[in-house]
């Protein structure tokens, strides 16, 4: 399943000695040395990414009162379709959020249930595609890396809960900047 190699660095990040090689630990200190993937050639950066940093799409969302968050989820969609994996993000999907916090902006004010309703109704569609495009890249990793690095792509249920798109863009900025995927920014 793991095209990947896994070589661990021969100098040591805690006493600086060097090691040979196909160590795991310190031969001086005892300290498990850095594991460094290195990835196919084929399979690296073959994907289209923006860098945007996750900061910056707080401050985005927060200054457009939530409409930021929509407009990333529906233009990250195309990027997340060509992972070529068993799932992929619907135009109309994806557009979901944007069209009940448009609705939602146009029935507030009278404090009605409707207005409710479709706040509630927003964020449960933010919380179900962020899931999916957790799982969309998890599934893309694990088609070539090892189960060791699958364990830190977008590891926590509860992070994608309460973080939704600030999480996924963290971990999409983390892909990025190993190589896995190509930045398009």
């Amino acid at each position: 399943m793991a095209a990947d190699t896994v070589e661990r660095e021969l100098s040591c990040v805690s006493c600086g000695a060097v090691n040979e090689p196909g160590s795991k630990y310190c031969a001086y200190c005892g300290t498990l040395l850095q594991v460094k993937h290195i990835f196919p050639a084929v399979e690296k950066a073959k994907v289209p990414f923006k860098r945007v940093s996750v900061g910056f799409v707080l401050f985005l969302t927060i200054v457009t009162l939530g409409f930021y968050q929509a407009l990333w989820a529906f233009f990250r969609r195309k990027a997340f379709n060509q992972l070529n994996v068993s799932e992929t993000i619907s135009d109309w999907f994806s557009l979901m959020p944007l069209v009940l916090l448009v609705a939602s902006f146009a029935v507030s004010g009278n404090e009605s249930d409707l207005e409710r309703i479709l706040g509630i109704a927003t964020w449960i569609l933010w919380i179900v595609l962020a899931f999916k495009m957790r799982r969309m890249l998890r599934e893309y990793v694990a088609g070539f890396a090892d189960k060791d690095f699958l364990l830190n792509v977008a590891p926590s249920r509860v992070m994608t809960f309460f973080f939704t798109f600030f999480y996924i863009q963290y971990h999409i900025n983390r892909l990025i900047d190993i190589g896995v995927f190509k930045r398009a920014n």
